[in-house]
């Protein structure tokens, strides 16, 4: 989890500096409450796992607060009465999390940061390739990495190897986690170059409105007959 770990203290870090009051007013929330739901991430994935039988442990950090978390966001998407791409979001990146956590080795550390990774930057991605919006990105991330480990260590549990279920691991907290950021960060820079887009398209509209004033202007004085207002006065006949 050391991963997840690090990159909760750089958006902390951000947090502090007020670099995201953009992102968390999109979600409808202060800037300190995004720091005291980073925090209660960080705290929950360093608590001792909850053991609720033999066969059964669950992490707060990994597993409880994502699924909170993503309950509230469904109930945002709901209000906002878009829940269409932020469902196909989640399904796709619970597949994507079922695919990779079924058939990834995770026997070496490595491997295990190398999936986290591939699940992250992948799993952003997808999110914004179909989800779009912010808040459709964190649903489909969060929602989707719990819902897929969940799925992929009961069927592991009934129909595979029989290993006891363990939801939150550190593969899932790191991927969730790298995924939020990746993309949360692609939709940051397409909003951006939509907003130079749109700056440069209004200079351009601008620039023409003016240019066709003044070719108008020329037209209209080029019509008007051309006098000479000193004519009288230089003339000798009066």
């Amino acid at each position: 989890m050391t991963m997840g770990l690090i990159m909760l203290a750089l958006a902390a870090v951000l947090i502090f500096f007020g670099l995201t009051e953009r992102m968390f007013r999109s979600l409808r929330i202060a800037n300190w409450v995004g720091f005291i739901i980073i925090l209660g991430f960080a705290i929950g994935a360093i608590a001792p796992d909850i053991f609720i039988t033999g066969y059964l442990s669950v992490n707060v950090g990994g597993f409880i607060l994502p699924t909170i978390f993503m309950a509230g966001l469904a109930i945002l998407c709901m209000r906002q009465k878009n829940f269409l791409r932020p469902m196909a979001a989640e399904t796709a990146v619970m597949a994507l999390t079922i695919v990779m956590l079924f058939f990834f080795p995770q026997g070496a550390m490595w491997q295990r940061v190398l999936c986290s990774l591939l699940i992250g930057i992948l799993g952003g991605a997808l999110a914004y390739a179909v989800g779009g919006h912010r808040v459709s990105i964190l649903f489909a991330v969060f929602g989707g990495v719990a819902m897929g480990e969940l799925t992929m260590r009961v069927s592991d549990f009934m129909f595979v190897s029989g290993s006891p279920i363990l939801l939150g691991s550190g593969v899932a907290f790191d991927a969730m986690i790298t995924a939020a950021v990746v993309g949360i960060a692609i939709a940051e820079i397409a909003a951006r170059v939509r907003l130079k887009n749109a700056d440069r398209a209004t200079a351009q509209r601008a620039l023409n409105f003016e240019a066709g004033r003044d070719a108008d202007l020329l037209k209209r004085e080029s019509a008007r007959p051309k006098t000479d207002d000193f004519s009288d006065y230089f003339d000798d006949s009066l």
